[in-house]
C-alpha cells in the first residue's frame, strides 16, 4: 500500500474585522471559499464597537469572537490568536480576498524550523475606475518582497502573513497599537533568531482605498505608526526620509504636467499628498482609541 503525502500542519485563519453587519456577511461569504482541512479553523474577530457580526451566520467551520478592550486590529489579532488551537496562525485582513487555495499554497512545501513567519503576496484587486483606484494599482503598495528587502530592517505585513503559533507566543503577540504593529513584530521576531520567508504563490487580493479622504486618513495613521517605530527602534525610521519625498514628488508632478502627461502628473501629486500625510501623521499618537463605555460585552462564542 502506497502512503499518501504527509499531512500538512493545521492552520487557524484569523481575520480582524470592524465594519457593518452587511460587510460582516460579505466577508464571511468570501472566507467560506477557502479550502480548509478538517483540523483547520476560521476565526473572525469582531472589533466593531456595536458588535456588527452578531447574528451573522458564521458557518460550520467559522467562529466569531469579540475583541473589546482596544479599538485596534492588533488587539483583535491577539484575541484571535489566543482563541486559536492550530500550529500555525494565518492573519488575513478584512479588506483582502484570499484565493481559495491560500492555505495549501503556503504549505505546499515544508517550512524549516527556523522560520517564524511566512509572507504571502498582496495584489491589488482590479476594481474601480477613479483616479485614486488607478493610482493604487500603479504603485507597489503592500509588496511583501519590497518590505522584506528593506535595508534597515525587513518586515512583513499582516494583510497576508502565516505565523508559527509558538513564535507568536514566544514574543507575546503583537503590540496593540493603531499602526506599525506588524513591522515591530517582524523586527522582534528576527531579533529572537527567527527568519521570515516569502512565498509569492500564496496570494490575497487587497481592496485599496478608492476615495481621497480614506486614502489620506490611512497615510496619517501610517505616519503615526512610523513615529512610534522610530522611538521604539532608533535609527530605523526618520521623518527626514519622508519630507524630501514630498518635494521630489511635487517637482515630478509639475514637470510631467508641463509635458502634458496628465495621468503621471496626477499620480505623482497623489504620491506627494500621501507622503505629506505620513509626515503630518508624526504629530499624532499611535495609541488605540478608547473603547466606548458600556460596550465591552464578553464574546458570545
Amino acid at each position: 500500500m502506497t502512503a499518501g503525502p504527509p499531512a500538512r500542519p493545521s492552520v487557524s485563519v484569523v481575520v480582524p474585522f470592524a465594519g457593518s453587519p452587511e460587510a460582516a456577511r460579505e466577508l464571511l461569504a468570501t472566507l467560506a471559499t477557502l479550502e480548509l482541512e478538517p483540523d483547520d479553523e476560521l476565526i473572525l474577530v469582531d472589533n466593531s464597537t456595536d458588535a456588527s457580526a452578531d447574528g451573522t451566520q458564521a458557518g460550520p467551520r467559522a467562529a466569531i469572537v469579540r475583541a473589546t478592550e482596544r479599538r485596534s486590529s492588533y488587539h483583535a489579532r491577539n484575541v484571535g490568536a489566543r482563541r486559536a488551537g492550530c500550529a500555525w496562525l494565518l492573519f488575513v485582513d478584512a479588506d483582502c480576498e484570499p484565493t481559495p487555495t491560500l492555505v495549501s499554497d503556503y504549505l505546499a512545501e515544508p517550512v524549516a524550523d527556523r522560520v517564524g513567519a511566512v509572507a504571502g503576496s498582496v495584489r491589488a484587486e482590479a476594481t474601480g475606475d477613479g483616479l485614486i483606484a488607478r493610482h493604487a494599482r500603479s504603485r507597489p503598495y503592500l509588496d511583501q518582497a519590497t518590505f522584506l528587502a528593506e535595508p534597515r530592517g525587513g518586515f512583513a505585513a499582516t494583510a497576508n502573513l502565516l505565523v508559527r503559533r509558538s513564535a507568536w507566543s514566544d514574543l507575546g503577540g503583537f503590540a496593540e497599537v493603531r499602526s506599525g504593529g506588524d513591522v515591530d513584530f517582524s523586527w522582534r521576531l528576527q531579533s529572537a533568531g527567527y527568519v521570515i520567508e516569502h512565498r509569492s504563490r500564496a496570494v490575497v487580493r487587497h481592496r485599496h482605498r478608492d476615495a481621497l479622504w480614506p486614502f489620506v486618513r490611512q497615510r496619517l495613521r501610517y505616519g503615526a505608526g512610523e513615529r512610534w517605530l522610530a522611538r521604539r527602534w532608533p535609527g530605523r525610521r526618520s521623518l527626514g526620509d519622508i519630507v524630501p519625498a514630498v518635494a521630489a514628488r511635487l517637482l515630478a508632478s509639475v514637470t510631467l504636467a508641463l509635458r502634458r502627461q496628465r495621468e503621471p502628473a496626477l499620480f505623482n501629486l497623489l504620491d506627494a499628498i500621501a507622503f505629506g500625510a505620513e509626515a503630518a501623521g508624526w504629530l499624532l499618537g499611535n495609541a488605540p482609541k478608547r473603547w466606548p463605555r458600556d460596550r465591552g460585552a464578553p464574546g458570545r462564542r
